[in-house]
């Protein structure tokens, strides 16, 4: 009997104590996905700022797709962003991915706009750089010598 009665107590303070560790697993969960969830925000707000490569990028909309320029508007926003120093096709299509594609954007469609940008003199070619012409250039209110 006496046995009987420790097994049943045994029994009562092992499941409590279950019943607590249950509930501290619970707690920490809830706190653990809260954490996870600030850390996700605060590394989509790192990686949309561009911060380390210098470009910007553009908020992320929830719920519909980014709105973005064409390609070739995207390509002329860039040079205006680099002037004078120009971008080589590589960096566009970088910069171009980072910003507004997700890494979409594939070269084989850029090069095509590009070219086309050179034949309406909206972009020259210098030195394996595409820069806006001169004409077009963003006017940073000083003349510069290039």
């Amino acid at each position: 009997m006496l046995s009987e009665s420790l097994t049943k107590d045994s029994a009562a303070a092992i499941l409590a104590s279950m019943d607590d560790f249950l509930e501290y697993v619970k707690q920490r969960k809830a706190a653990l996905k809260k954490e996870l969830a600030e850390l996700e925000a605060a590394e989509r707000v790192y990686r949309q700022s561009g911060a380390g490569n210098g470009s910007p990028m553009l908020p992320l909309q929830m719920g519909g797709p980014v709105n973005r320029p064409t390609i070739k508007e995207g390509v002329i926003l860039l040079l205006e962003e680099s002037h004078p120093k120009g971008l080589t096709a590589l960096e566009i299509l970088d910069r171009l991915n980072r910003r507004w594609w997700r890494g979409g954007l594939q070269r084989t469609s850029l090069s095509p706009q590009i070219t086309r940008l050179k034949k309406d003199g909206k972009v020259v070619s210098q030195h394996g750089t595409w820069k806006l012409p001169k004409d077009n250039a963003p006017s940073e209110g000083t003349d510069e010598a290039s």
